[in-house]
């Protein structure tokens, strides 16, 4: 009985996390749907990659500085790479994903 009713548990704590992070990610969808699209000054001010350890897909983040506030933002892989730090330019975003950034040349 005591390794039934642990396995249980364990069960119930799975399903209620797999429930949470869909919840999560479905709230994150909709919010980025409903978010106006902005277009401002900006400055590249960092960039990084991660490797998600559960299935090992990369994602990209850039940060930039808007108008004195820090804007982090999901970037595609191409983008990832034009971006250097420092750069100055047109930042368009909705949510947290850029849409383009015009680098001044």
């Amino acid at each position: 009985m005591g390794i039934s009713v642990f396995l249980d548990i364990v069960v119930i704590i799975m399903v209620v996390l797999f429930i949470a992070i869909f919840g999560v990610a479905i709230y994150i969808i909709i919010k980025n749907a409903k978010a106006p699209i902005v277009t401002e000054r900006a400055k590249v001010i960092s960039k990084r990659s991660f490797r998600n350890p559960s299935n090992g897909v990369f994602s990209y983040r850039a940060t930039f500085d808007v108008k004195g506030n820090m804007v982090e933002l999901v970037v595609k892989y191409a983008i990832y790479q034009a971006l250097n730090e420092g750069e100055e330019g047109i930042l368009t975003y909705k949510g947290s994903v850029l849409v383009n950034f015009d680098k001044n040349l």
